[in-house]
């Protein structure tokens, strides 16, 4: 998946809560990664924010730690599947 089209229209620099609405995480959760280094941010004072190549870098990353998950989506994505689960 090309992240850098997915996240074309977005700002080049994020707020946590900015950048946890785009994962569709908590900004709890967001805070977390950036705390444990797993989400590169930027500490401005008290400010964090987040350029957008860091929000690249991390999907990235999370995709390739999680091969597993590949194989369950392309699973699901067939439409015989789909029609069969969801009525469509």
């Amino acid at each position: 998946m090309r992240y850098t089209e997915m996240f074309r229209n977005e700002p080049d620099v994020l707020t946590v809560p900015e950048a946890a609405k785009l994962l569709r995480i908590g900004k709890n959760q967001a805070y977390e990664l950036v705390k444990n280094g797993s989400l590169g941010a930027i500490r401005l004072g008290k400010k964090i924010i987040i350029p957008k190549p860091a929000l690249v870098d991390f999907c990235r990353n999370e995709v390739k730690s999680m091969d597993f998950l590949g194989e369950v989506w392309y699973c699901c994505r067939d439409e015989s599947h789909d029609k069969e689960r969801f009525g469509n």
